[in-house]
């Protein structure tokens, strides 16, 4: 059975010690050539099969163990696997039959003595093929030893192989039936079958016993001398009753079951619900908090005439304003984390956190079968009791404990880190101690976890494996198997018989991650016509924004080209009316100049004629020398004498001055001339 995990123990631990007590000790006895052989059977070696001396022996694990799958189980429990995308399953029965066959292979890839042989189809052939609405073949076909089916609602095997616990009746002796139905007895007085465990079942195997008296033999050829339990065949059985679920990936679950070793269960179960609800709640605050503001900036909008003064319209352009100064992007992402993580919860993690890995616990039940127990139930008050040995009532007081086998254990941990040999291997339990080795530091086995005196060592029997971070069997299922079943080739007859440490065959089935893809793409999926709703209406609004900001750009403009023209026109005609002043001012001053000429000019004649009359006139009477004439002077500086009033020659500081004669003088020059107002 397997229920909650923790997926820890001290040691491997065999169903004759967990169920009734058996000591190390008595085993370490028992188990030898020439062995000390208890009368109580209970106290012993016991529900392992038999290797049968006789090569062509069918008894136990000669010719290997066979297994049937009982086709009406995929009916039953496929629709309670999670792995679905939108109803579509993505298990189907040939995945379980696999998974099925990779979990005996677990087990006999690490022992050269096992071997299981899948007969389901010879079965189906024998009984017939199953029919959809009727029986499958059942449990009754001889060529099975082990039967895969699945759980009724009683908690027990499914009704086709109920009767499997009474077939053992046609192929056994008397005592055999005798013992078979006492076994029954004490499994229905004890409140359950061997091999299963009180609680929620998720799977069961049931082994079911003979009793042999001098016939059994171990794997190491040494015969066992007294009476003994043998098991004969066995069923294992997986719960398929709602609300059970499975998962089958189980190499995508591990990363959840893994964070239980850093922290505890509980722990990291707290962690990702806060993770997952404080992103979905952080996201859906800030979006509450964003429409917020969307909806406040429309209801305080004010409608304009351009709005047609309708004040839902101005309402609804001021929230797309507002939108639309706002990322996108962050809008798109905000709404897929509202989405995405209740998508995760229910669809991702929750699967992988309440179901159970099918693999594992099927591994986990063929270990059953094969004789070992949970190594975490050992120390509690056993609860089998033995009926009919010596005619009364006998029950046991505490379990056996668990052990490891200092031979086969690592050296790191300081065990011998070695492996059976022709010697070794015919006291197998000679080596075998209680606890765990006295080097073992637990980070070996399990990374992170501290070593304390109650150090656990990982292992695939745990009781409670619901939350199973593995498919494999481990160092100390190794330890154990090679305990049960031991080979004295030493390694010269198989790889498996080299082994030192346990292997294992994982399969990524990508079962989890193609559904986290598919609901992680689902929230942008169906939010994509809201994303594009609302990206259209923004792209909407600021389009009408750009071209009525391109409208008003326009009519600025024009109002700049107005202004600019009516400037250079102004400047233009003051420009020409400058223009055409300077060219009056021109004219006017030629005109003035022309008639000061005009009138001026015969007096200026007059006053030279004079000059040289009055010069002759000096010579002719001798007064030359007091009236010398000035030297001749150039007709240019003449006339600009006579003007400026100035003789001939006077320095050029006299006195702009004309001398006014009598009768005869200049006058005043026209107004409007230069130097006008220092004429006299």
């Amino acid at each position: 059975m397997l229920s909650a995990l923790v997926l820890q123990s001290l040691g491997f631990i065999s169903l004759s010690q967990l169920k009734f007590g058996t000591s190390i000790n008595e085993l370490r006895a028992a188990v030898k050539p020439g062995g000390v052989y208890p009368e109580n059977y209970y106290r012993t070696i016991g529900w392992i099969w038999t290797q049968p001396a006789d090569v062509n022996s069918q008894d136990g694990l000669g010719g290997g163990l066979t297994w049937a799958w009982d086709a009406a189980a995929c009916e039953v429990m496929l629709p309670r696997f999670r792995e679905t995308l939108f109803g579509a399953n993505l298990v189907d029965c040939t995945a379980l039959k696999a998974s099925m066959h990779r979990s005996f292979m677990a087990w006999s890839a690490n022992s050269a003595k096992l071997n299981f042989i899948d007969v389901s189809e010879e079965c189906d052939k024998l009984q017939g093929s199953h029919v959809e609405g009727e029986d499958s073949f059942d449990s009754s076909c001889p060529l099975a030893e082990i039967w895969v089916t699945f759980l009724g609602p009683d908690g027990r095997a499914s009704s086709n192989n109920r009767d499997n616990r009474r077939r053992l009746n046609t192929q056994t002796s008397a005592a055999a039936t005798a013992f078979f139905q006492e076994y029954q007895r004490e499994a229905d007085l004890s409140g359950s079958p061997l091999g299963s465990a009180v609680g929620d079942l998720a799977g069961l195997a049931d082994s079911y016993p003979e009793l042999l008296t001098n016939k059994f033999e171990f794997t190491n050829g040494v015969k066992y001398g007294g009476r003994m339990i043998a098991t004969r065949r066995g069923t294992i059985s997986f719960n398929a009753i709602d609300p059970f679920c499975w998962y089958l990936d189980s190499t995508f679950c591990t990363g959840f079951h893994q964070l239980k070793r850093l922290i505890t269960p509980d722990g990291a179960y707290i962690l990702v619900l806060v993770l997952t609800w404080g992103v979905w709640a952080i996201a859906l605050l800030i979006i509450a908090w964003q429409l917020f503001w969307v909806v406040k900036h429309g209801l305080e909008a004010k409608p304009t005439l351009k709005d047609g003064h309708s004040g839902a319209r101005a309402g609804y352009k001021a929230a797309l304003k507002v939108l639309a100064e706002q990322s996108r992007c962050g809008w798109a992402t905000r709404l897929i984390l509202v989405v995405l993580p209740l998508i995760f919860w229910s669809q991702v993690f929750l699967p992988c956190w309440d179901c159970y890995d099918f693999e594992g616990t099927a591994t986990h039940e063929v270990g059953h079968i094969l004789g070992l127990s949970h190594p975490d139930q050992s120390g509690a008050d056993a609860r089998a009791c033995q009926i009919y040995a010596g005619g009364a009532d006998d029950c046991f007081g505490t379990r056996g404990l668990n052990s490891f086998n200092m031979l086969l254990a690592p050296a790191m941990d300081g065990g011998m880190g070695g492996m059976f040999n022709a010697t070794s291997c015919l006291e197998p339990w000679k080596h075998v101690e209680e606890g765990v080795p006295a080097e073992y530091s637990g980070s070996y086995y399990m990374t992170g976890v501290a070593a304390t005196e109650n150090t656990f060592r990982p292992s695939i029997m745990m009781a409670q494996t619901q939350h199973n971070p593995d498919t494999c069997i481990t160092q100390d299922d190794f330890e154990g198997l090679q305990t049960l079943y031991p080979d004295c080739s030493g390694g010269t007859n198989s790889i498996a018989s080299q082994l030192t440490a346990p292997t294992c065959f994982r399969v990524r089935h990508y079962l989890g991650w193609i559904r986290f893809a598919v609901w992680t793409a689902c929230p942008v999926i169906l939010l994509l016509p809201l994303i594009c709703l609302l990206n259209s209406l923004v792209a909407r609004f600021q389009k009408e924004r750009l071209e009525s900001a391109f409208e008003l750009q326009n009519q600025q403009q024009d109002r700049i080209n107005k202004v600019t023209e009516a400037n250079k026109k102004l400047a233009r005609e003051l420009k020409d009316e400058r223009r055409k002043t300077l060219e009056n001012s021109k004219v006017q001053e030629k005109e003035v100049a022309k008639g000061f000429i005009a009138r001026n000019f015969p007096q200026y004649l007059s006053r030279i004629q004079s000059r040289r009359t009055d010069g002759l006139a000096a010579r002719r009477t001798g007064t030359e020398g007091d009236h010398a004439p000035p030297p001749r002077l150039g007709i240019g500086r003449r006339i600009s004498s006579a003007l400026l009033g100035r003789k001939p020659n006077s320095p050029p500081t006299a006195t702009p001055r004309l001398r006014q004669e009598e009768g005869g003088g200049l006058g005043q020059l026209p107004e409007g001339l230069p130097g006008a107002a220092g004429w006299v």
